[in-house]
């Protein structure tokens, strides 16, 4: 099904489900690259609760870096769940 396909999985992390769903694309023969779609650090929660307007800016940042840390590589699909605050031009 996902043989030899190259995926960008940009997902929240919660549970275990992103690794659940990374491993059955690999199962099925996708090659994924998993993203979390945003930090989940004490800095990112403590900015998040005291200045929540940063965090747009952050987020801007995060989806930058995403395309930077990426762009010698090439993907067949994005796959993204949820994409918290994820700009236009990503």
């Amino acid at each position: 099904m996902f043989k030899h396909k190259k995926i960008l999985f940009i997902a929240p992390v919660f549970h275990g489900y992103e690794v659940i769903i990374k491993e059955k694309l690999e199962k099925f023969g996708a090659e994924v690259v998993f993203v979390p779609e945003r930090e989940y650090s004490l800095r990112y929660k403590v900015l998040n609760n005291l200045n929540p307007s940063y965090i747009d800016r952050l987020q801007v940042d995060r989806y930058k870096h995403i395309l930077e840390e990426n762009n010698n590589k090439r993907f067949d699909y994005l796959f993204v769940i949820r994409g918290y605050k994820m700009p236009s031009f990503f």
